[in-house]
């Protein structure tokens, strides 16, 4: 048996009596379960023989870029650095102002203006930041309505005339109009969070019968396009039932439904609101798509798991839950700054603003998660996430079988490492190369360990891991 290792020794054996040999690597946050005496490690495993399907992106869509308004900054080289392939047109300036793309910006809720006259509408803002993101190969989802920065809606404005204000935005985008363009944009969003006051002044049923004359409006218009609704905020969970019931009985069958999400302290929470979703669509028989067009930690504010450790773990392990949810698509809310008085370090961003446009410690997960996705695809059995503890085990072997990667994170656990076995090597006894990388509140998925093995074709190793913080192990051959 050939052992070659970086910086320690790493056991690589066949399984002997379920024994578990090797020695503690470096920790991510500095913390080894021998100087207690006490091995506390968590038992995973990995069969890297087994099949669970494929990965789906829900790493891959975020809100505004890639070219970021509100810092005037290319994003693209730290989007595509992240994985990122969705952009949802929605507070393009950030919260509070008026932004690009909006409705009441290119031509007004109820303009008093001829609504078939180009004159009266304005591309000018909007038209280069969708242009960066199809030029650059990104696909685009357009919420048709407002940002978080005008009067709440009124009800009594004329569905007909917003719907087809919402129409000439599509036709400029996909068929010319207005000197437009022909992007083929598949996926319209019809408003945000109507759930909330300060974008629908009325009644939810007054919502439903706006929604309906729009949505059978542009739905008439162009059936082949994905239109949906609304993303809802989800506060008040009557208006989720109240909604789909209505839909139901009005024989309405969106596209898509979206809704968004906050919380931290909960990662499971976005699989399981999804699941609840999903329930209730399928009960009122709606065969839409279940769309997440926002989610993350905090709804506001400055918090410092934005900016460390603590948000890593948690995106880890929301990321890790979700591919077991029904939801089809997700767009972290945002690529950028959104508030005007929230420093940038604990707010929204994914991306720092600072010269090098580096990424911010929680966003490192996403990267971890491009990695899995894009270079190991197949989906393979993975022992060991705990939900409550916030534990999250996640695996992915590549097609030709040269690849295996594990992603490991703890975001409150009580264990200080793992052992890791991974059964059923692909490549079987051929030679392969290990490595090892870690994100916690001073690096961002980097190579801290390294070494080679063959002769078997079984890999283990314990390892340090205190939480919160997130380890990807990488095994490949050539």
């Amino acid at each position: 048996m050939k052992l070659k290792r970086s910086r320690c020794k790493v056991i690589f054996c066949f399984l002997l009596f379920g024994m578990m040999l090797g020695c503690g690597g470096e920790s991510g946050n500095g913390s080894s379960s021998s100087s207690t005496g006490q091995d506390s490690s968590k038992t995973i495993t990995v069969d890297s023989g087994s099949q669970m399907g494929s990965f789906r992106g829900l790493y891959d869509g975020v809100n505004a870029g890639p070219y970021s308004y509100k810092w005037d900054k290319d994003l693209s080289l730290a989007a595509d650095e992240i994985g990122l392939t969705w952009f949802r047109v929605h507070d393009m300036a950030g919260g509070g102002v008026p932004s690009p793309g909006d409705i009441p910006q290119i031509y007004g809720d109820t303009g008093a203006g001829d609504i078939t006259d180009p004159a009266n509408y304005d591309f000018s803002a909007i038209d280069p930041l969708i242009a960066e993101a199809v030029n650059g190969g990104y696909n685009v989802l357009y919420r048709l309505g407002r940002s978080f920065s005008y009067p709440p809606l009124d009800p009594g404005t004329d569905p007909v005339r917003w719907a087809e204000a919402a129409r000439r935005i599509i036709m400029h985008f996909n068929e010319g109009w207005d000197n437009g363009h022909y992007y083929n944009i598949r996926y319209w969003e019809i408003f945000n969070e109507p759930d909330l006051s300060v974008f629908w002044a009325g009644t939810r049923e007054q919502w439903f019968a706006f929604f309906d004359t729009v949505f059978s409006i542009l739905k008439g218009y162009y059936p082949d396009l994905k239109i949906g609704c609304c993303g809802f905020a989800g506060i008040d969970r009557e208006w989720r039932t109240a909604f789909l019931e209505y839909c139901a009985n009005k024989g309405l069958d969106p596209d898509f439904i979206s809704w968004h999400l906050y919380n931290y302290g909960i990662p499971e929470i976005f699989m399981t609101e999804g699941e609840a979703w999903q329930i209730e669509m399928d009960k009122h028989s709606l065969t839409g798509e279940n769309l997440l067009t926002e989610w993350g930690m905090f709804g506001s504010g400055t918090h410092p798991e934005n900016a460390n450790a603590s948000g890593a773990a948690f995106y880890a392990a929301a990321l890790t839950y979700m591919q077991d949810s029904p939801i089809d698509m997700a767009f972290r809310y945002r690529i950028d700054g959104n508030e005007i008085t929230t420093p940038d370090d604990g707010g929204f961003n994914m991306i720092n603003p600072d010269p090098g446009l580096t990424l911010k410690i929680p966003t490192c997960s996403f990267k971890a998660f491009k990695w899995l996705s894009e270079n190991t695809p197949v989906r393979i059995n993975a022992d060991g996430s705990n939900t409550a503890a916030g534990y999250a085990v996640i695996a992915g072997r590549s097609p030709d079988d040269r690849m295996v990667q594990v992603i490991i994170g703890d975001l409150r656990s009580e264990h200080t490492g793992y052992n890791l076995m991974i059964r059923d090597l692909p490549w079987g006894t051929a030679t392969y190369t290990y490595e090892r990388y870690v994100i916690n509140d001073s690096l961002c998925l980097e190579l801290v360990e390294s070494g080679e093995g063959s002769g078997v074709s079984t890999f283990q190793t314990k390892e340090d891991l205190a939480p919160p913080a997130v380890h990807l192990i990488k095994l490949y051959t050539q």
